[in-house]
């Protein structure tokens, strides 16, 4: 773990808040960012008292490693980052309880500046709800090449993974199909078929066969149907599907994306006792620690 600089390096970073329905950009320091994007992806209240620091301090990290790595990222529309799952989620401190506020605010001080670096340079800090028992490699999810840091691995936490169900109406299903090039079928939808997983048990490939048939990438199929049906639905790509009728049955474990860094797993080895920085470096390989010198 590094020496935490008492003044590290800051800057203002321009994040757009979607709230109730209404968008506007805000201009706020890095560190009172990094409050607000812990409170907003990690449900503090519900974690133990001898876990909730360590988790804040990870979460921290995270959120400030992956600020950094992508500042700008939408400064075509005179913004750095978005408050939603595009980037990483951000909302108000002031809208969560003081008891909260207080413990994220204590993470952020006590990682100032600290940030996750591979070879020198800040990593993208991807991390995700429930990887359902293995975390998987970035290329494999998304295709192209893997980061050295991004590859899978087994989920040192067992016990905390759950599974999910969806069933859904075979005529639903298919106009969802049909609303995206990628996984069209037409009139007809026979069957849906994972023909290839990774080793985390993820779907890598997937036929759907209809009038039309398509092979698509699982996390491609995913994100089709829960623009229909909602994040909640087909929470991940470790799933059976099966037709049963005139409806479609998905089964799986997980929830999100499944790569780097497991939320529900790195929340039961804090419970364990384990240091916030050895957690961080069991699911991103070879990365180290450091604090900024610099931010663009």
């Amino acid at each position: 773990m590094p020496r935490v600089d008492p003044k590290p390096v800051d800057r203002v970073v321009r994040i757009l808040v979607t709230q109730g329905g209404h968008e506007r950009i805000v201009a706020l320091g890095l560190e009172d960012y990094i409050v607000g994007s812990v409170l907003a992806e990690t449900a503090l209240g519900t974690i133990s008292a001898d876990a909730v620091s360590t988790v804040a301090r990870f979460q921290a990290v995270l959120a400030r490693t992956y600020a950094i790595a992508n500042l700008g990222r939408h400064d075509g529309k005179h913004f750095d980052l978005c408050s939603e799952t595009h980037c990483q989620l951000y909302r108000s401190p002031e809208t969560f309880p003081p008891r909260l506020q207080r413990i994220a605010r204590t993470a952020s001080v006590e990682t100032r500046g600290v940030i996750l670096t591979y070879e020198g340079r800040p990593i993208q800090a991807l991390y995700h709800s429930d990887c359902g028992g293995h975390t998987s490699d970035a290329g494999i999810v998304w295709g192209g090449p893997t980061p050295p840091y991004l590859l899978g691995v087994s989920d040192a936490a067992e016990g905390v993974h759950y599974g999910w169900e969806f069933d859904v109406p075979l005529d639903r299903l298919r106009h969802a199909l049909n609303r995206n090039a990628r996984t069209r079928v037409g009139a007809r939808l026979n069957r849906i078929d994972v023909i290839q997983r990774d080793v985390a048990g993820r779907a890598m490939r997937v036929v759907i066969d209809g009038e039309l048939v398509a092979t698509v990438r699982g996390e491609e199929l995913r994100a089709v149907l829960t623009a229909s049906f909602g994040a909640r639905t087909v929470r991940s790509t470790r799933f059976d599907v099966r037709r049963d009728g005139e409806q479609f049955k998905f089964s799986g474990s997980g929830f999100g994306h499944g790569v780097g860094v497991c939320q529900v797993g790195a929340i039961s080895l804090a419970g364990r006792g384990e240091a916030f920085d050895k957690i961080l470096q069991y699911y991103y390989s070879g990365v180290s620690l450091e604090h900024l010198t610099r931010v663009p």
